[in-house]
């Protein structure tokens, strides 16, 4: 969405500004963006064009897999994984987001943060 006499797409600049990582990976698993370079990890930035499944640990890939099946048929399921890091202080989130348009599954955005443990 255009924002009259500003010039950006409101929508990018919201996603560039996001207190969170992000990325977009197209339906057939290609990594096609993530925020600026400069602010993103170096090593999501390097894995643009490729396969995400490359991206994962083996033991991840048959669940993204399963995931991707869900969405390409239809599902808005969202995914959220966490994990404690930094010796429980701390939880990593990452959300997976089915992308739908009219012609039907476009892809997958995902936003992941970080969260002190206790933070509502």
């Amino acid at each position: 969405m255009s924002v009259s006499g500003i010039g950006r797409d409101l929508g990018g600049d919201i996603m560039e500004h996001l207190g969170a990582e992000a990325w977009f990976a197209d339906r057939e698993k290609v990594l096609r963006w993530t925020k600026r370079a400069g602010r993103a990890r170096q090593e999501i930035v390097a894995n643009i064009g490729q396969n995400i499944e490359g991206c994962h640990k083996p033991e991840s890939v048959a669940k993204l897999r399963r995931l991707w099946d869900e969405w390409e048929a239809g599902s808005s399921k969202v995914a959220v994984f966490s994990r404690e890091i930094e010796g429980g202080r701390r939880r990593k989130w990452n959300l997976l987001m089915p992308v739908h348009g009219p012609e039907g599954f476009r892809g997958v955005v995902e936003l992941v943060f970080v969260t002190e443990v206790g933070e509502a």
